[in-house]
């Protein structure tokens, strides 16, 4: 058997794909979330951070990106409901501004933590900043 007829291991059932970029990078180093595409106006996405998840959330074609956790019980806005720039819990309906991070019904003290996003071609990159 030459190198060539040798191949990727294969789960079960299932076609093996091979990853193209790293979920999870380095320490301060920018998370590939996906791309653009993947990522529909009004849905978000989350993705993992080295301590805890980021939802992405598409508003008209610019995305935002802040703490996937509602400080009321931990529930992941990422399910939330988004209309405009403003996602909605789906678990007590506390609201938050996504561009902002700031509260808005619920306790409007308190501000969910912002990431910056970059966009670099149609791939879609949160800075973990």
């Amino acid at each position: 058997m030459s190198l060539k007829e040798i191949k990727e291991p294969k789960p079960f059932g299932v076609e093996y794909v091979p990853h193209k970029k790293r979920l999870r990078a380095g320490k301060g180093q920018p998370v590939y979330v996906g791309l653009v595409d993947e990522i529909p106006p009004g849905k978000a996405k989350a993705v993992d951070l080295e301590k805890f998840k980021v939802a992405v959330f598409n508003v008209g074609g610019k995305f935002f990106a802040i703490r996937d956790a509602c400080p009321h019980a931990e529930y992941p806005l990422s399910k939330g409901i988004l209309r405009g720039e403003v996602v909605a819990c789906s678990s007590h309906n506390w609201q938050f501004n996504v561009r902002s991070g700031q509260g808005l019904r619920g306790n409007p003290e308190i501000k969910i933590r912002t990431f910056e996003v970059v966009i670099q071609g149609d791939e879609v990159w949160v800075k973990p900043g």
